[in-house]
C-alpha cells in the first residue's frame, strides 16, 4: 500500500512512503477422525495424525498422553497477530484380541472318535467360539484351536488339547466248561476257558449265569449178577 503526500507550493515533488503488508496463516488442525486398534495396544501420535480429515498443519500437539481407547485432542497454536487456536479430535476404539483359551487335557475310551464340542469344552478361560480345530477329528492326539485375528489385529490366538485313550474293557470271548456232576466251579477254571485276551481284573469276580449251567449227569453202572 502506497502512503502519497502532496506538495504544495512552490514545493513540486510529492512524498511517498509503502507499507507492504502479509498475512499469518491461520492454524489448521484438520478435521475430526476415528480410529480402531487391538486391544491392548497402545496407539502412537502418527496413527492419530493419519486419521485426521483435510490437510491439517504438523507440529501440534496431542492430549491426553499416548495409551488405548479413547478421545485424543490435537492442538496447533494460532502464531501472532492469529489469536485463536484450531483444535480436532480422533476417536480411538479397541478391536477385542482373539481369545482360544487356555490348554486343556480329554480321556476318550479306546477306539473312541473325539469331537469338536468334546475338545472346546476342556478349554480353560473363556475361549472365543467359532474358532477351527486341527487337525481333523480322530482318535488319540494332539488338536490345536486357532481363532483368527480381526483387522486391525493381526495375531492369531491358539492353544491345545492332548487326548489320550483309556484301554477299553476286554472280558474275553465265551467259552464252555464241563464238570463233573455235584462239583463247584471256581472262578480260575471259568477264567481259563475264555477265549481272546481277557482283561485279568475286572470287577473282581466272575459273575455265573446259573440257567446257562448245563450239567452233565454221570452214567449209572449196572452190575451183571
Amino acid at each position: 500500500y502506497t502512503y502519497t503526500v502532496t506538495a504544495t507550493s512552490p514545493c513540486t515533488v510529492d512524498d511517498i512512503s509503502e507499507v507492504i503488508v502479509s498475512e499469518q496463516a491461520i492454524p489448521n488442525a484438520g478435521t475430526d477422525g476415528t480410529l480402531t486398534i487391538c486391544e491392548g495396544s497402545m496407539v502412537t501420535e502418527s496413527q492419530l495424525f493419519a486419521q485426521l480429515g483435510g490437510t491439517p498443519d504438523s507440529g501440534g500437539t496431542w492430549s491426553p498422553a499416548m495409551a488405548g481407547a479413547g478421545t485424543y485432542t490435537y492442538t496447533v497454536t494460532a502464531t501472532a497477530p492469529c489469536t485463536l487456536d484450531s483444535t480436532s479430535e480422533v476417536v480411538v476404539s479397541e478391536q477385542a484380541a482373539p481369545d482360544a483359551g487356555t490348554d486343556g487335557t480329554l480321556t476318550i475310551c479306546e477306539g473312541a472318535t473325539v469331537n469338536e464340542t468334546q475338545l472346546f469344552a476342556q478349554l480353560g478361560g473363556t475361549p472365543d467360539s467359532g474358532g477351527t480345530w486341527s487337525p481333523a477329528m480322530a482318535g488319540a492326539g494332539t488338536y490345536t484351536y486357532t481363532v483368527a485375528a480381526t483387522s486391525p489385529c493381526t495375531i492369531n490366538s491358539t492353544s491345545e488339547v492332548v487326548v489320550s485313550e483309556q484301554t477299553a474293557p476286554d472280558a474275553g470271548n465265551d467259552g464252555t466248561l464241563t464238570i463233573c456232576e455235584g462239583s463247584t466251579v471256581n472262578e480260575t477254571q471259568l477264567f481259563a476257558q475264555l477265549g481272546g485276551t481277557p482283561d485279568s481284573v475286572g470287577l473282581g469276580h466272575l459273575l455265573l449265569r446259573e440257567q446257562e449251567l448245563i450239567p452233565t449227569p454221570l452214567r449209572q453202572l449196572h452190575h451183571v449178577q
